[in-house]
């Protein structure tokens, strides 16, 4: 996916002429980022069936684990973090992450796809949407799913991230579906 907006500019720092056109222009997008998902899949030889219904998110998270790679942070990156984090987090920034060209590539199609299963499946009550202010709240000036209780919003890339560290550390096939079931639970 190639964005309107250029890329080294952080999504907290667009404009909300950016914002709107980075949204008009993410629309066009979803249908065919699942389709490339689709062909990736099946080019590897397996087959999902992208039906939108909450069960073809365990076999889609099945395939997506066995892609979660892990690479070491290189000395120097991992230096500048420790020197920029007070004492007491030291020990707690990770020698390891997840690989943007090996995992994460998947991520973004995968929150598309999780999203508009929620979205399908609320009867017509999530939709999608952005918000621009205020800038510091997860989400800001991204494409989310809108229309849950207590006005609260859905960035899917954040969550795939979340999801992505978690089954990291131990994998779990149904992890999508579970958590598809904790958001719809707070469908209006």
């Amino acid at each position: 996916m190639i964005s309107p907006i250029d890329s080294k500019i952080p999504f907290e720092e667009y404009s909300k002429d950016q914002a709107k056109e980075y949204f008009q222009w993410f629309m066009t997008q979803i249908e065919h980022r699942i389709q490339v998902l689709d062909l990736y899949i099946r080019k590897e030889g397996e087959v999902i069936e992208f039906d939108y219904t909450p069960e073809s998110l365990i076999p889609l998270w099945r395939w997506y684990e066995k892609h979660i790679v892990e690479e070491k942070v290189p000395l120097r990156e991992y230096l500048q973090e420790i020197r920029s984090r007070p004492k007491w987090m030291r020990e707690w920034i990770p020698r390891t992450r997840i690989s943007l060209m090996k995992t994460l590539i998947f991520g973004s199609d995968i929150a598309i796809y999780f999203a508009e299963v929620v979205r399908k499946n609320s009867n017509g009550k999530l939709y999608w949407g952005y918000f621009t202010r205020p800038k510091n709240m997860e989400g800001a000036n991204r494409p989310v799913l809108m229309g849950f209780k207590a006005k609260i919003t859905m960035e899917p890339n954040g969550i795939i991230h979340v999801c992505t560290m978690d089954s990291a550390e131990e994998k779990k096939e149904t992890r999508l579906f579970d958590l598809y079931n904790v958001w719809r639970d707070d469908i209006a």
